[in-house]
């Protein structure tokens, strides 16, 4: 099954992460059947980030809220990211990111991240985030390509957070079947893109 997952919906990883500018090559994980799935599987904490790491060359299959860094992040308490990077490729089924499959919390943002991972699921695929409900993604990027059926874009699957995603970019093909765009497949009420 590769690595297990740090941190899961019981018992959440609160504590924080900086890789200090660390290389994490290879990173294997195969656990199809599994939610929560990433280095990281269920993350969230009060001024909690997650910072500073490149994700090389990963090869990540999970089931729901599956991503290179994380799987999900929690919206109740946030994760700020930020000077994150993976490559490689990243396949789920529902919330599947380049990134992390679920991104949320008041006053938490991803920023100054990339993501060149080949992404691919169902629903709510993203090359950055399956799903993004954070204060704002910003000076960030992906080129993978992203894979889905519906709610998929080269960033965000689905943006719905309380900020703007602004000062970013996709290049990578993206394909699916309703909800979709080279950025982001919907934009809730509230979020913006500018």
């Amino acid at each position: 099954y590769g690595f297990d997952p740090v941190g899961t919906s019981a018992d959440r990883f609160t504590k924080g992460f900086d890789g200090n500018g660390k290389t994490i090559s290879s990173l294997y994980i195969n656990r199809g059947s599994t939610d929560y799935v990433g280095l990281f599987g269920y993350t969230g904490g009060v001024s909690m980030s997650l910072q500073n790491v490149s994700l090389s060359n990963v090869n990540i299959q999970g089931q729901d809220f599956t991503g290179a860094l994380a799987g999900f992040m929690s919206s109740t308490n946030g994760t700020d990211v930020t000077k994150v990077f993976s490559s490689g490729q990243v396949q789920g089924r529902n919330y599947v990111g380049g990134i992390a499959g679920s991104h949320g919390g008041a006053m938490h943002s991803l920023t100054n991240s990339y993501s060149t991972a080949n992404v691919s699921g169902t629903s709510y695929i993203g090359g950055l985030a399956g799903n993004d409900g954070s204060t704002g993604i910003e000076y960030s990027y992906a080129t993978g390509t992203v894979t889905g059926t519906d709610h998929v874009g080269g960033l965000a699957g689905q943006y719905n957070g309380i900020g703007g995603l602004s000062y970013s970019y996709s290049t990578g093909a993206v394909s699916g079947s309703s909800s979709v765009g080279g950025l982001v497949g919907a934009v809730d009420p509230g979020g913006s893109v500018s």
